[in-house]
Parts: structure tokens; sequence; C-alpha cells
């Protein structure tokens, strides 16, 4: 990730960001062989993830609705996380 300029957040090994000239940022989750690409500026999270995916073999899923096990919604500017399949699952 350092090699596309990346850097990791202190928090978390997983978490990478990138910051650009104009303000812009683009937040890199990487979990094992999952990575999720988020930012305001969808033109620019696509072309670092295009950059990416040349350097590591992957597949481009499309818009994330699920990762790591997380259901991803999205209505308008709001984007909602639930994790109610693992909660149904515990509760089995």
């Amino acid at each position: 990730m350092s090699q596309l300029g990346f850097k990791h957040t202190l928090s978390d090994a997983g978490v990478f960001v990138k910051e650009l000239k104009n303000g812009d940022k683009i937040i890199v989750i990487v979990y094992v062989d999952n990575a999720l690409f988020a930012g305001s500026n969808k033109k620019l999270v696509l072309a670092e993830k295009a950059k990416f995916m040349k350097i590591w073999e992957c597949q481009d899923l499309g818009e994330a609705e699920e990762f790591l096990g997380m259901k991803i919604c999205r209505d308008g500017q709001t984007i909602c996380l639930s994790q109610s399949t693992y909660l149904e699952q515990v509760l089995e």
C-alpha cells in the first residue's frame, strides 16, 4: 500500500489512508484477502482501486453490499452497517 502512497493508521495496521493535495481522502481497509475502498470522490476511489488491482491479483466485485459479515446499506448520503445476520447466528 505504501508504494501507492497510502499510510496505515496507528489504530489499525489494516486501515490505510491516502490524503490528496486537493483535500480528498481515500480509505482502504484490508483484511486477509478482502479490500474495501472508500472516499467522498468516487472517481478518485476507482482510480486508486485500479492502481491497486494492477499490483495485486484480485477481482472487482463492484459496490460493496457486504464486508467481513457486515451488511452495507446506502440511502442518499447515509451509509448504515448491520451485523443482523451475525447476531442471528449467535442467538441460535
